[in-house]
């Protein structure tokens, strides 16, 4: 599982970013079902935002996570 969490990160107005807030992933597509739970369960993930291509998104869809929201750019 490759997720990192920004939190500690500074922004221009010198505010951190609250750890476990803000995660980051490159493809959150094939996770185990523990690992899936552990974000959900864990960090309480509520949103998946994906930046990819339409095209990525066609060859690997992102995996459903329970109770989760997806937005695709």
């Amino acid at each position: 599982m490759n997720f990192r969490d920004l939190g500690g990160y500074q922004n221009r107005e010198g505010k951190k970013v609250v750890s476990g807030k803000v995660l980051r992933s490159a493809q959150p597509v094939g996770l185990a079902e523990a690992d899936k739970n552990i974000l959900v369960n864990n960090y309480q993930l509520k949103k998946i935002i994906d930046f990819r291509s339409q095209k990525e998104v066609v060859e690997k869809p992102v995996d459903t996570f329970i109770g989760c929201g997806l937005s695709e750019y």
